[in-house]
């Protein structure tokens, strides 16, 4: 048994079990900072480096939101050696990925599968709740190409898939449609994503899973950045459909990756999730921030043709939309929480 039904758990259990779940959530993601904090200012003489630390960040951040959801998307909570193993090997694999060590392959293998096991067990189905939990797991299987490939981005489906289904719950659309079956072709799709024209398929896939939301969120302090940062997204996927039919596969998806993931993250995921584990209430967090990521992207995409300072702009505007977020989060509001 990997978790417990969360209706069968007395209080006390339930509070035993919680514990685990949201420190291995927090200790992931506090990991995932660090290496999205420093890796940027590395792609200037430290690129192979640069993407091993980025994507290593990005999966981890996504593992950790996705992983402290996970009780409200399934009414399953994990067991303790389940959390504890999942945060252990996920921290391993992405050390052992940054130092390039063959080893990284089996921890990767090992937590991601762990993890499809745990939404197998309760949490897959085509329920309003369940639903969008398809999407996470096929981005877990996706990650698993990796293995094979070699390639940094081949990982990239986990993130993908997870901001999927973090969208379509927010934006009210749980329920299973006919265009959603591209998008499950992800992990065929991530074998080849190194090929010209692979990136605008899976940009094009994105897009017809996303479709144009038709509500949002209620307007609350924590939600002022995501009617922005829903549209900011679309247009970095449409920016990175352009691209990926004239630059290179790695150019095109550091679009998607900056101009949509990076962006969705300062809108959805920092403001809007993070704040329920960290407990930690950010204040006047604004649409500045997406803003600033996105014109972020679209200099790191054009330096191409107008030179390197746009290289150096873009890191500019990167980690002023990280200080951005660290005031917000020193002025905000620290929740105490008996565990």
């Amino acid at each position: 048994m990997l978790g417990y039904a969360t209706e069968k758990l007395t209080p006390g259990s339930y509070g035993r079990l919680f514990k685990y779940q949201v420190r291995v959530s927090q200790a992931v993601l506090i990991v995932s900072l660090i290496l999205l904090i420093t890796g940027p200012i590395l792609s200037v003489d430290f690129t192979g480096v640069h993407g091993r630390i980025m994507i290593s960040g990005l999966v981890l951040f996504y593992l950790s939101v996705m992983y402290s959801q996970h009780v409200g998307f399934t009414k399953l909570m994990p067991s303790r050696p389940v959390s504890l193993i999942i945060g252990i090997l996920a921290i391993s694999w992405s050390l052992m990925y940054i130092l390039n060590q063959w080893i990284w392959k089996a921890l990767l293998a090992a937590w991601v599968l762990l993890y499809i096991m745990v939404f197998i067990e309760r949490g897959i189905g085509k329920i309003p709740l369940f639903y969008p939990n398809i999407f996470t797991v096929i981005g877990l299987a996706s990650a698993l190409t990796a293995i094979v490939t070699n390639s940094s981005l081949s990982l990239i489906g986990f993130p993908l898939s997870s901001l999927t289904s973090l969208m379509r719950r927010v934006e009210d659309r749980r329920r299973p449609s006919y265009l959603d079956v591209v998008f499950f072709t992800i992990p065929i799709l991530m074998f080849f994503i190194n090929y010209p024209y692979s990136v605008a398929l899976l940009v094009l896939f994105e897009l017809m899973v996303l479709g144009i939301p038709s509500s949002l969120p209620k307007r609350t302090s924590l939600s002022l950045a995501y009617p922005v940062g829903a549209v900011l997204g679309r247009f970095g996927l449409a920016v990175s459909l352009v691209a990926s039919m004239y630059a290179s596969p790695l150019n095109a998806l550091h679009m998607v990756l900056v101009g949509y993931v990076a962006v969705m993250m300062s809108s959805l995921c920092i403001p809007m999730l993070i704040p329920g584990y960290l407990w930690l209430w950010p204040r006047g967090y604004g649409f500045e921030i997406p803003v600033l990521i996105e014109g972020a992207a679209l200099l790191r995409l054009a330096y191409l043709y107008i030179g390197s300072w746009a290289i150096y702009a873009s890191l500019i505007l990167l980690y002023a939309a990280f200080i951005d977020i660290l005031v917000h989060y020193a002025a905000g509001r620290r929740i105490h929480v008996e565990i």
